[in-house]
């Protein structure tokens, strides 16, 4: 009777190993397809958008050296240190010559700022140096380095310190007052040697944590136009704000936004914000 229990315990142990065998070999093998994304192409901008500038070097010349020419947190609180000076009144093609990253020329109409504009490799070494690369308050007026990518060019972004002798990104504050708004909203920027003029249609507080509005990379042409309306529909919400009355971003258009340091809150910013009309 034992030997009889046995067989018949190993006859279905044998079974369901069979059975499992030709589960396996029957199963259908699922393969797992990636889809790659697609690729956006480089926007060309309702006019005739700036040819991008050449290739950018790994580092900016001196910004090798950790620490060389930095300034602390602590020292660049809007207030020139002695011996600071805002930059010289030179031309494009003279500052060009003395520094390969100047790239631009901005002009706000009805402000003081009317300065050249640089860009890196990154968005923090000339946050403590002049268009000259030398150690500064100041600091410069520079395009974020992600605009060096033509896939990133719909969306223009210039930092600037907020300075309390006046200079550089200070006036931007007078954007908070609405008749001053209304009345002087023109931008001109030569960018690589084109000239462009923008029209400004929003200013308004960014309270501290608030990142999206620095967005440069978008999926496509319609993305671009939503988070442009979405940071208009968000400005309506903050104080101070001024907004171009019916103003909506299309999506053929180009933004440049000018972005400086705010006092309202610890970390907050202001930007002034303008579409692309020549």
């Amino acid at each position: 009777m034992r030997k009889r229990l046995l067989m018949i315990l190993f006859v279905l142990v044998l079974a369901a190993i069979s059975a499992c065998s030709k589960t396996a070999d029957t199963d259908p093998v699922v393969e797992v397809i990636t889809t790659p994304a697609a690729t956006e192409k480089p926007f060309s901008g309702p006019d005739t958008t700036p040819e991008p500038t050449p290739e950018l070097p790994v580092s900016t010349p001196d910004s090798s050296v950790p620490g060389e020419g930095e300034l602390t947190e602590e020292e660049l609180t809007g207030i020139a240190r002695p011996g600071d000076k805002p930059p010289e009144k030179k031309s494009y093609e003279e500052f060009k010559k003395i520094n390969s990253d100047v790239i631009g020329w901005l002009t706000v109409h009805g402000t003081v700022i009317d300065y050249p504009v640089v860009r890196c490799s990154n968005n923090e070494y000339y946050l403590g140096r002049d268009v000259n690369k030398k150690k500064n308050a100041h600091g410069a007026i520079f395009m974020d380095f992600r605009n060096a990518d033509p896939l990133q060019q719909r969306h223009i972004i210039l930092y600037g310190h907020n300075m309390k002798n006046g200079t550089m990104f200070h006036d931007l504050m007078n954007y908070k007052q609405k008749e001053f708004f209304n009345k002087n909203r023109t931008i001109e920027f030569n960018w690589d040697g084109v000239e462009t003029k923008w029209e400004i249609y929003l200013a308004y507080l960014i309270p501290p944590n608030q990142i999206y509005h620095i967005n440069t990379l978008f999926g496509d042409a319609k993305n671009f136009a939503d988070v442009m309306n979405d940071t208009i529909e968000f400005a309506k919400t903050v104080t101070p704000s001024n907004i171009l009355e019916d103003v909506t971003i299309k999506e053929t258009d180009q933004v440049l936004t000018l972005s400086t340091c705010s006092y309202e809150y610890d970390g907050s910013f202001f930007a002034v914000c303008a579409r692309r009309i020549k």
